[in-house]
């Protein structure tokens, strides 16, 4: 996607799923105005993710909910998702699975880090509950820092100006002299 923060909601989600029996391997979703891949509805299952990174995008790396089930997430890294459109960054997660998410939805070392809220988000409200999760071997860590999409840890560790983060985008476009401050 070319301008991640000029859209948001379901119809601005990278990848988004309303079937069964996808797959996908070694796929890079990245600048979604919104979700980077969006998994919805109790026909929504039975999806492979292998090797697969979602990354930059305007809200969740991975969102699932309502019903959806039996999916499969391998080697899946979300990382450096924020949701600056819509909610200043307390909504971005790297891996959403919550309200009113199904059953028997897996995660085999898979990574979270650096979004903009939780690496790992499974809240719910009301009934039906999300269904049982299975994380195995996975990680997180940095989640939740704003330090990290404001672009300031970067710089405060010696790192070269992520000018992938949405924000930093935001800070370029209205003084280019950001960069070389």
């Amino acid at each position: 996607f070319r301008d991640s923060a000029s859209g948001a909601g379901s119809s601005s989600t990278g990848i988004y799923i309303s079937g069964s029996y996808y797959n996908f391997k070694n796929v890079i979703i990245e600048n979604a105005p919104d979700c980077g891949v969006r998994i919805k509805g109790s026909n929504a299952g039975h999806c492979l993710f292998r090797d697969c990174v979602l990354r930059y995008n305007n809200n969740s790396g991975v969102s699932m909910t309502d019903g959806s089930s039996y999916n499969t997430f391998v080697g899946v890294d979300s990382y450096r998702n924020g949701d600056i459109v819509q909610k200043c960054g307390d909504d971005a997660d790297g891996f959403s699975i919550k309200l009113n998410a199904g059953s028997d939805n897996y995660f085999y070392s898979c990574r979270a880090f650096d979004n903009s809220d939780d690496g790992w988000d499974s809240y719910d409200r009301g009934t039906p509950r999300v269904g049982d999760l299975y994380y195995i071997e996975c990680l997180a860590w940095n989640n939740g820092n704003p330090e990290v999409f404001t672009g300031e840890y970067d710089y405060k560790m010696g790192y070269a100006l992520d000018k992938h983060l949405l924000y930093v985008q935001a800070m370029l476009k209205a003084d280019s002299s950001v960069e070389t401050a």
